[in-house]
């Protein structure tokens, strides 16, 4: 959402994480003489709501709303983004004393509705950006910690997650099939749980707990695939202390049928688990309390390692697909087909608003399903993985040929590109002023503008196919984690 004067002025985003949302405000320029406006409507000196993400459903409870206040002081402007937390206590500012307008100097604002710094799925959140939203600046050169998972060397190792207080998540797969909670301070062990061989362990995903609520503790959410046609979704008490096991700390499992598989990470909204079904499994929901499984919606085409998506709705891609559903249902409420590419979907929709990006066929397109039309794609890349999209600077990022491209939102035009000397594995993470990739032995840091190198670390894991990074906490505490097949965890603290 943009605000505008003459110039531009501000662009506010809500990050929807269940258990806490994360509302940001950035302002830019100044406004000369002119009347600040809202989707082209004036509301100087007028309390504006403005919904954001929204709530499932429409009919459960109350939307989350950010309120904007334009008000004009003895010639200022004071903009106030408050979450509906503070909306009553706003309303009842008079709107007087309102003497003409004058220049906003440059003002950051990032409010957060919650608690904590979460990484709580893939992408970061249920809209999978890619970006850590609070974290700044550079960590060290030499990592303090480095840990080899039991298992090793013959592990697959999933993506981080982290509630954002002191615990790392991951799972592990074939040597050993494990998820693990790991102290971010000291790579020590805290708990780990056992699936037992024959499976397939999917990558995890966290629901935040309230803060105080000793009913609202953090949890934990895996997929499991058999050989026998059958999955299991296995929620674990991820609260902080205690002397629990992992066994101890397994609070359900309930079982739906999904074809063997990797299960990439769940969503977690409004109350409900988000999974994919696997090959002909579709989109399965659960009760995040009780596990219960609510729906499974079928859908034509298999695929398999991808993720759902939500804003407004519930989206997936799979096999050139692009569906958006109804998130108390799960009935298809709008789709359109894009070039597949094989059935191995390896991705997730990144999505911004009316906007999705996403690797189909080789290419990286940005697609408004809304009005089923392609904005613009690239063309004869060969472009793998899932792109991440910075909101404030509208780039959006995605591996090509084992190099990152850097491309301009609006138009796709590329705008940088960076070809380290080995090919860049896994994902792109993104901070507020730092775009982080991977190679098997560096992990570089880049000037998000120029694509220039300005930090680079050694990941010490010495083979596999694949690198997960995780900017977790804020700049103050802020740590880069990598993690990899064979299993090896290492840290960079500030």
């Amino acid at each position: 959402m943009h605000v505008k004067g003459d110039n531009e002025v501000c662009t506010a985003w809500e990050q929807d994480v269940d258990g806490g949302r994360w509302a940001h405000l950035g302002l830019f320029g100044s406004v000369p003489w002119g009347m600040p406006t809202v989707s082209g409507q004036n509301f100087f000196g007028k309390q504006k709501q403005v919904r954001l993400g929204g709530a499932l459903g429409g009919g459960e409870g109350v939307r989350d709303s950010l309120s904007f206040l334009y008000l004009s002081f003895e010639g200022f402007i004071m903009f106030c983004t408050v979450s509906r937390f503070f909306a009553s206590i706003c309303s009842q500012v008079p709107r007087t004393n309102r003497i003409g307008l004058s220049l906003i100097t440059c003002l950051s604002l990032s409010l957060l509705v919650g608690c904590g710094d979460p990484w709580t799925t893939m992408g970061g959140g249920n809209n999978h950006l890619g970006k850590n939203m609070s974290f700044q600046g550079l960590v060290e050169d030499t990592p303090d910690w480095t840990i080899q998972l039991p298992g090793y060397p013959n592990l697959q190792v999933s993506p981080i997650v982290s509630s954002g207080i002191r615990t790392i998540y991951l799972t592990t797969t074939k040597g050993r099939n494990m998820l693990h909670g790991i102290h971010r301070f000291d790579g020590d062990i805290y708990w780990s749980y056992d699936f037992g061989v024959g499976h397939n362990v999917g990558y995890p995903a966290l629901k935040k707990g309230t803060p105080g609520d000793q009913s609202s503790q953090d949890r934990v959410y895996v997929a499991v695939a058999s050989q026998s046609g059958q999955a299991a979704l296995f929620c674990f008490d991820a609260q902080q202390g205690g002397s629990m096991t992992g066994a101890d700390r397994l609070l359900w499992q309930t079982m739906f049928p999904a074809s063997n598989q990797i299960f990439w990470s769940p969503i977690i909204c409004r109350g409900r688990v988000y999974v994919g079904g696997g090959l002909g499994g579709g989109l399965a929901c659960f009760d995040a309390d009780t596990g219960v499984l609510q729906w499974q919606e079928p859908y034509g085409g298999p695929g398999q390692s991808w993720s759902p998506s939500y804003w407004q709705g519930i989206f997936t891609f799979t096999c050139g697909e692009l569906r958006r559903h109804n998130p108390i249902t799960g009935s298809v409420q709008q789709s359109m087909s894009l070039p597949a590419g094989g059935t191995f979907n390896g991705t997730y929709p990144v999505v911004w608003g009316s906007d999705t990006y996403l690797v189909s066929d080789g290419q990286l397109r940005k697609v408004r399903l809304s009005t089923e039309t392609v904005t613009w794609a690239t063309s004869n890349e060969s472009i793998t993985g899932v792109p991440a999209f910075d909101p404030t600077l509208r780039q959006v990022y995605a591996v090509n040929g084992g190099s990152l491209d850097a491309r301009n939102a609006q138009d796709g035009s590329l705008l940088w590109n960076f070809s380290p000397a080995d090919p860049i594995v896994g994902h792109t993470v993104l901070a507020q002023d730092m775009v982080y990739v991977s190679t098997r032995d560096w992990v570089y840091g880049l000037n998000p503008v120029t694509g220039a190198v300005v930090w680079q670390g050694l990941t010490g894991i010495p083979w596999g196919a694949q690198r997960w990074l995780l900017i977790y906490g804020k700049s103050q505490d802020g740590r880069l984690f990598v993690a990899g097949d064979p299993g090896v965890v290492r840290s960079f603290r500030k």
